[in-house]
């Protein structure tokens, strides 16, 4: 399903971890705010890489193969909420990760880039409806290791060596996303919930980093939800 050959290892060890956080919590009532960073040290780390292109009755696939590493993943968190009145409701969230192969001195592969996200609530006092707009931006990965390698192509009857660029993040995207949600009872205690939602509302195309299938092609564009449940 995501076209690769994925090669494993026997001798692979356990990792071992040792992580450091704080938290630092603030609330007045109307505004809360959370802010935590962290340091995870990973011995051992496990991680996927692409090393090379195999060729096989069916075609052409990228090979990826497990490997370890001595990794510290640095990072902070933020969340907020702003209850601005009794029907409006402000969300922000931060996210960063720094990793390092501290064995090679280098970057890890498959960190996550930077993220912000807004979302704005309005609740109004009839069966619990909601609707909420929530901002996504996604930041381009800027550290990242060289993974890229050559391989032998077929041209005019002859193999011409050629760059597999695998490495390279996709630039930095924005989207917009869409909640509704309301609640009925319907007999005795049963309610019944009903949710329409519409992710990426103007049909963004992008890529993400953590998804491999970005060799081949765009994530998924505009995409309407309705979601009825009862409970009973």
């Amino acid at each position: 399903s995501t076209g690769t050959i994925e090669l494993g290892g026997l001798s692979m060890k356990t990792e071992k971890a040792f992580k450091i956080s704080a938290s630092l919590l603030k609330s007045d009532g109307q505004f809360t705010f959370e802010v935590t960073p962290y340091i995870n040290a990973i011995s051992d780390f496990i991680y996927l890489t692409p090393t090379a292109i195999e060729y096989t009755i069916r075609g052409a696939f990228p090979v990826y193969s497990y490997r370890q590493t001595n990794a510290i993943l640095t990072g902070i968190d933020l969340q907020s909420t702003w209850n601005i009145s009794d029907r409006f409701r402000h969300g922000f969230s931060f996210a960063y990760v720094n990793g390092t192969d501290t064995s090679n001195n280098k970057p890890l592969i498959d960190m996550p880039p930077a993220t912000i996200t807004n979302s704005l609530r309005y609740t109004a006092p009839w069966h619990g409806l909601f609707t909420e707009l929530r901002s996504e931006a996604v930041f381009g990965q800027r550290r990242y290791p060289n993974t890229n390698f050559n391989t032998d192509i077929p041209v005019d009857g002859e193999f011409v060596s050629v760059p597999v660029d695998v490495s390279t993040p996709p630039p930095g995207y924005h989207l917009l996303h869409f909640d509704s949600g309301v609640q009925f009872k319907t007999f005795g205690s049963s309610t019944m919930s009903i949710g329409f939602s519409v992710n990426n509302i103007f049909n963004t195309a992008y890529r993400d980093y953590l998804n491999r299938q970005r060799l081949y092609t765009d994530d998924a564009g505009r995409n309407f939800q309705l979601q009825i449940k009862f409970n009973y």
